[in-house]
């Protein structure tokens, strides 16, 4: 195996570790492309540092820490440890990156298409059909007889290899294997093709049927490696099919595979693997909590009400989903069948391609929808570029009519509105700044109209509130300046939650100011989930049933309780003053009154 050394680190146990082992150097002393580690294994980027072919976004290696050949050589314990690894990886990349499902695989000695002889397990995320993943092609045409062949070699029992409590190991149907030898290790019960349904034990024990089966194909076909792999979520296996129960299956080779014996795959180089582990192992919190719970929290954790700055569009009232939806009143999408609007915003979100600037709110450049879908972002383009254009054709447009400025100023309220109204309502907040940005010569546009408009009626009727609009002009580099996070510098510096949409704004906050304690709050819109770090969390969001009369009861309701407490404080205050004053003179009057007797007694 080569010369062997121990390294015995102050938290890392002392091991064995082979020198001229790039794996075994990782567990030694652990990259800055680590994702997560335990006792016996832990997970990396695959990238640049393993000069491999790099296949997919995201590509992840769970690598054993022990040096092990290959997967055969794991220990029962050691297999176990790389099953929670597997499963954060999965859960890591579909939060960040979304694919439509994993191909993870291992294979055993050269033949079977291992190149480092440290045992590993790749996760492969596929974002589209044939791509995201690469497989030797294997040979179809197995006969009948040949088939039974093999059935007779391996000894099988109606084609059950072996079974346990757990698992069942058998030869793949005919018609229906991937090549000489192939063999399913599947649950006794039938589980859906998903990871996340396969518990400790049924792990453990379909590992101790991949060992049998292994055995088995090399003492009986003379089989000089193997491939296993388990494809998960859609158009992963083989035939690019979606498969719907979960299972591992064994592939026996026979000979090295050639470059020709591949499928062809797009290879995405991935330098930057320090930073996709960085976003992947980020603790960027899907909160299950509402923005208002949010708040409650953290009010109690610092003993106080908190200082606020949130975006106004997209996060208070929604504005492009809006401007969307409003297309169904022009004449070529009016026999479109009109969904309610708050399952459209909902749909917006999760098909939108966004492009966001720094200094005001992200842009829809793009619609992953259907047809229709897509017809009407055009239409809504072709509206917005009017704009960039012969400002006469916009002025004529939809867009401009007073129609449209009232329906966008009458557009409903955000679930986050509703939190923060009740959070107001509760002492929980004592300042809240309302922020929102508009280009140079713009002061008199339909934004900052409708937010002057709509702010009076809404958080203006509490004391705690601000609304602040931040012209923003270009700058030598063609950048529009202020940024958010200068203009939040100098009018809040202290603040403690910031609330926007735009992932760009978010991620450029938290660079240039750099405090641990300060909380980030997102929508979970799906271009808002890039954005990783320990402090940021992503909340819900959706059309709320808020109305202009719910702030005035709100407003009412805070002022009367505000009221009586000011009345109770003075009348206190009144109280304890009297007894001051009273006990003062009770005290003057005794000491006159001694002051007397002993003058009385000393005459």
């Amino acid at each position: 195996m080569g010369e062997l050394f121990e390294e015995n680190g102050s938290k890392r146990p002392a091991r064995e570790y082979k020198k001229d082992c790039l794996f075994c150097s990782y567990s030694a002393k652990p990259p800055r492309h680590l994702i997560e580690e335990n006792k016996h294994a832990f997970s990396v980027v695959y990238g640049m540092h393993e000069k491999g072919l790099v296949l997919s976004k995201a590509q992840v290696l769970v690598i054993s820490k022990e040096h092990r050949e290959n997967f055969s050589e794991l220990t029962k314990e050691e297999w176990e440890a790389h099953f929670p690894l597997i499963k954060n990886v999965i859960r890591r990349i579909n939060k960040v990156y979304h694919p439509v499902g994993f191909d993870v695989f291992s294979s055993l000695n050269k033949e079977g298409g291992q190149s480092h002889f440290h045992s590993h397990i790749h996760i492969i995320p596929k974002y589209k059909k044939n791509y995201g993943y690469c497989r030797s092609k294997w040979d179809l045409s197995l006969n009948l007889q040949e088939h039974q062949e093999v059935d007779k070699n391996l000894q099988t029992e109606q084609g059950i290899i072996k079974e346990n409590n757990k698992a069942v190991a058998e030869l793949a149907p005919f018609g229906k294997q991937a090549g000489k030898g192939h063999i399913i290790i599947r649950p006794k019960n039938p589980v859906p093709n998903d990871i996340e349904k396969i518990d400790k034990e049924t792990w453990a024990e379909m590992w101790e049927l991949m060992k049998e089966s292994v055995k088995r194909c090399k003492e009986n076909l003379d089989a000089k490696g193997f491939w296993w792999h388990t494809p998960l979520g859609q158009n992963t296996d083989v035939d690019e099919t979606t498969r719907s129960e979960f299972q591992i299956d064994i592939m026996p080779r026979w000979h090295v595979p050639s470059e020709k014996d591949k499928r062809s795959r797009k290879a995405r180089t991935v330098p930057e693997n320090e930073r996709i582990a960085e976003k992947l192992r980020g603790d960027r919190v899907i909160s299950n909590l509402s923005l208002y719970e949010l708040i409650k929290q953290k009010s109690q954790e610092l003993g106080r009400p908190l200082k606020i700055v949130a975006d106004w569009d997209e996060v208070i009232q929604p504005l492009k989903p809006m401007a969307m939806y409003e297309l169904y009143k022009l004449p070529k999408f009016s026999k479109l069948e009109k969904k309610p609007f708050p399952e459209f915003f909902k749909r917006i979100w999760e098909i939108a391609v966004i492009r966001g600037s720094f200094s005001s709110d992200a842009a829809i450049e793009g619609i992953e929808g259907t047809e229709e879908e897509q017809e009407m972002f055009n239409e809504y383009v072709r509206f917005r570029n009017l704009r960039r254009g012969d400002l006469s054709d916009y002025e004529k447009s939809f867009y401009s009519s007073p129609e449209w400025i009232k329906t966008i100023t009458n557009a409903p309220y955000l679930s986050p509105a509703k939190d923060l109204l009740q959070a107001l309502k509760e002492d929980l907040i004592k300042r809240l700044i309302i922020i929102s940005s508009y280009r140079k010569g713009r002061g008199q546009g339909q934004g900052v109209t409708r937010k002057k408009q709509n702010y009076p009626k809404t958080f203006g009727k509490f004391p705690q509130c601000e609304l602040e609009l931040t012209e923003v002009a270009k700058d030598e580099k063609g950048k529009y300046v202020p940024y958010r996070w200068q203009r939040m510098r100098q009018i809040m510096p202290d603040w403690d939650i910031f609330i926007d949409d735009n992932p760009n704004i978010v991620n450029e906050t938290i660079k240039n100011i750099p405090d641990k304690n300060k909380i980030y709050i997102l929508p979970d819109y799906k271009n808002c989930r890039k954005v990783q770090g320990p402090n940021v969390y992503h909340v819900k969001t959706t059309v709320s049933d808020l109305t202009n009369e719910d702030f005035t009861k709100a407003a009412e309701e805070y002022k009367a309780k505000k009221e009586p407490k000011s009345f109770s404080q003075m009348r206190s205050r009144k109280i304890i003053g009297s007894w001051i004053i009273g006990g003062a003179l009770v005290g003057i009057g005794i000491i006159v009154l001694m002051f007397y007797f002993w003058n009385k007694k000393h005459r």
